[in-house]
């Protein structure tokens, strides 16, 4: 599963890089073509990176709430739950030490 996670990241973010040098590219071109200034073109490429970083946001929001949805129906415990768990073990175990300490030793010949 983590795998997955980690392919999903990973295509993220190269679709995002792809995206952002074709971009590059493209405004690089207009340029030396004389269409646009290298103004227009910054502040073209600064509005694209805004707008993909929003959408990234958003994809990533998205992802992680799916994520979390997948591992509730799986009944996988998060790491606050098994932290709390574990908390509570080391308390039960305390108190089972505690109860065998002032338990009376028994008669095994009884």
């Amino acid at each position: 599963m983590l795998d997955v996670i980690q392919k999903a990241i990973l295509a993220g973010v190269g679709a995002t890089t792809t995206a952002k040098e074709q971009t590059e590219s493209v405004l690089s071109e207009l340029v030396s073509k004389g269409k646009i200034t290298t103004e227009e073109a910054a502040d073209l490429a600064s509005r694209f990176i805004k707008t993909i970083e929003g959408d990234l946001d958003k994809s990533r929001a998205d992802f992680e709430h799916a994520l979390e949805a997948a591992l509730v129906r799986a009944n996988v415990a998060s790491q606050t739950k098994l932290e709390a768990l574990t908390e509570r073990i080391a308390q039960l175990e305390r108190r089972v030490g505690e109860l065998e300490v002032d338990k009376p030793p028994t008669d095994p010949t009884a």
